[in-house]
């Protein structure tokens, strides 16, 4: 794998999350740092107009190939060597039918753990 793109972990939910997401938080910023440094691409889409993430200024949304598209080009990486987090299953339709791993994320369970094992059998080490 080479990119790791989160979706629920940028959207207006996530930032004005309660306190006890809030070490989540912490954790994904230093799984992001840690990846980075192992050459991952890290990626963060969200549908959310109110942040200033790329899928708003592409014009697609998560339901659509375009934004998908979009990070293959502009990222140069294969469908197969992504990874897409979301806590909405209906998000993970477009990306799977593409070829990318998908992870749903449940944040009213905030199962830290599950998503951890997901994404080693997955091929990502953190």
């Amino acid at each position: 794998m080479k990119m790791l793109i989160f979706s629920y972990l940028c959207g207006t939910e996530f930032y004005y999350a309660d306190s006890k997401q809030e070490d989540f938080k912490k954790q994904v910023m230093r799984w992001s740092l840690q990846l980075k440094v192992k050459n991952y691409k890290i990626g963060m889409v969200t549908d959310n107009k109110a942040d200033r993430i790329v899928s708003a200024n592409i014009g697609s949304g998560k339901e659509h190939r375009k934004i998908f598209n979009w990070i293959f080009e502009t990222l140069t990486v294969l469908p197969s060597e992504c990874i897409f987090i979301d806590n909405k299953k209906e998000n993970l339709i477009m990306p799977q039918n593409m070829g990318i791993t998908t992870i749903f994320f449940d944040h009213n369970e905030n199962n830290i753990t599950r998503l951890i094992n997901e994404l080693i059998a997955a091929g990502i080490s953190i």
